[in-house]
């Protein structure tokens, strides 16, 4: 609900975008088999710390998955975020029933600690080409949200700061971001022992050590392999972040189901307001399917509501916190602290 102008006004929830908020979060949940895969590997022409043997590289490494399609994208002087917008939307995976994974990939210089891309080390803000990388998260964020199978992974091999996916929040979707990070006197893009690999050569052979097993794994697999204990550090400052679904991005070598549990959000109850009275089709229509569907969530009760103002019926529904942040509409949820469902009579004179 909200109050404007001293008036509670309700806005309904609509029965189809619940269900499609059930079936996203059933279909994130199911497994981890991507039909369709596109690597999206860029780096400045001018770049002058191997980045194109490194962007080469990935995309040999992520090839050894199935269905993959490679775009390897060279930044020129004249580019802009909006260029290299339009171009990423053109690489994103096809298929509208089908899990799909888009990765990008960057290798180069950044403004350090910053989201700031540029072409050569220590170029200040404003004085030449520059790519923001915070925009470039925001808009594959954007369509992660908007597309119930497209999922996203970004590996980044420069000094930026993590700070550079803060913004709109994703929903429905995985979306991992796994960069080397920056600390003071240490060059990112190198390993910090003696081994004076880059990031991304030092991703991709862990990628290829666990690929080999056979086995199915994550990125923290990945970057513990980079970063065996706290005494190993060869990226001081590496992180992986994810937001969104809080599951993570799993690879195998062959197209083995691995199975992903629903991630320990606590149950909420959840009151609904739909515009449809209680003995509508559409809203029993509704009930069965929550009856019916894998996603735990119990159907605890209905109240046919009917004033001047609002008529229609008000859903009282327990489920996952994850699914509650994913459903649009009026609602008001309650934390559920213990593992037993308490009773939750409502009193009808309250709305």
């Amino acid at each position: 609900m909200s109050y404007i102008n001293g008036v509670n006004y309700c806005f309904p929830s609509s029965t189809l975008e619940i269900q499609d908020a059930i079936q996203r979060l059933g279909v994130a949940t199911s497994n981890n088999v991507y039909d369709k895969i596109a690597v999206f590997s860029t780096y400045w022409g001018s770049d002058d710390t191997g980045a194109d043997k490194d962007s080469s590289l990935f995309i040999e490494t992520i090839q050894k998955l199935h269905n993959v399609d490679a775009y390897k994208y060279i930044l020129s002087q004249e580019h802009t975020n909006m260029k290299l917008a339009r171009d990423m939307c053109n690489a994103l995976p096809s298929g509208n029933q089908s899990r799909k994974l888009f990765i990008f990939h960057y290798a180069g210089h950044s403004i350090a600690n910053t989201g700031v891309l540029v072409p050569t080390m220590n170029q200040k803000h404003g004085t030449g080409p520059e790519i923001n990388l915070t925009s470039v998260v925001q808009d594959l964020k954007t369509e992660a949200s908007a597309q119930s199978w497209l999922d996203v992974l970004f590996i980044v091999d420069s000094c930026c700061s993590v700070n550079c996916i803060e913004g709109d929040k994703a929903k429905g979707a995985r979306v991992e971001f796994v960069v080397a990070s920056c600390v003071q006197f240490l060059n990112s893009r190198t390993a910090s022992d003696a081994s004076g690999r880059t990031f991304t050569q030092c991703w991709c052979a862990a990628f290829n050590k666990l690929l080999d097993t056979g086995r199915p794994f994550v990125s923290k697999d990945i970057t513990n392999n980079i970063n065996p204990d706290h005494y190993h550090l060869s990226f001081p400052a590496l992180r992986v972040l994810r937001e969104g679904l809080d599951l993570p991005i799993a690879f195998s070598s062959h197209n083995n189901t691995v199975q992903a549990s629903l991630p320990s959000y606590p149950m909420v109850v959840t009151v609904f307001y739909i515009k449809e009275h209680p003995d509508s089709p559409s809203v029993k229509q509704l009930i069965e399917y929550l009856d019916n569907e894998p996603v735990p969530i119990t159907v605890l009760g209905t109240v046919p509501v009917q004033f001047s103002y609002l008529t229609g019926t008000l859903l009282l529904l327990s489920m996952p916190g994850l699914l509650q942040e994913l459903l649009t509409g009026s609602r008001v949820a309650i934390m559920i602290e213990d593992e037993e469902m308490p009773d939750c009579p409502i009193d009808e004179d309250e709305y």
